[in-house]
């Protein structure tokens, strides 16, 4: 089953959030080698959530979507 356009742009806008360097690092307490594998990760994910919506969403878009901004 196809999920709505809408679910995607909130998952992607979900994963940037998380490729923040704030996130991604929480706030410093992560090793370097963490870092890059959940970078790792979360890139792929947004690779396929593009593909599953059928194009790149940018951040901007993405969060102005999901939330209504």
């Amino acid at each position: 089953m196809k999920r709505r356009e809408k679910e995607i742009i909130y998952d992607i806008a979900n994963t940037y959030g998380s490729l923040s360097p704030e996130n991604i690092s929480y706030d410093g307490e992560r090793s370097s080698a963490d870092i890059k594998k959940a970078k790792k990760v979360l890139t792929v994910r947004l690779k396929e959530l593009f593909k599953e919506i059928g194009r790149t969403v940018g951040e901007n878009e993405a969060y102005s979507a999901a939330y209504d901004v």
